[in-house]
């Protein structure tokens, strides 16, 4: 597979991840910090969109 390929199904993936939450969980349930737990979720995303972000840009952006 292509590396742009590859690139495009990473990002395709997390935005496919970003999708409604409230979708899988109906209930709010709190979690750690008694924060709600689509809160990590965000957090989560967040940290994979960049960390996914900052390889894509050191590798194609040199």
């Amino acid at each position: 597979m292509r590396k742009g390929a590859l690139w495009f199904f990473t990002f395709v993936s997390i935005f496919l991840l970003s999708q409604d939450f409230m979708f899988w969980d109906q209930k709010i349930n709190l979690g750690l910090l008694g924060f709600p737990t689509w809160m990590y979720w965000f957090f989560f995303l967040q940290f994979l969109f960049v960390g996914c972000f900052y390889l894509f840009s050191q590798q194609f952006w040199k």
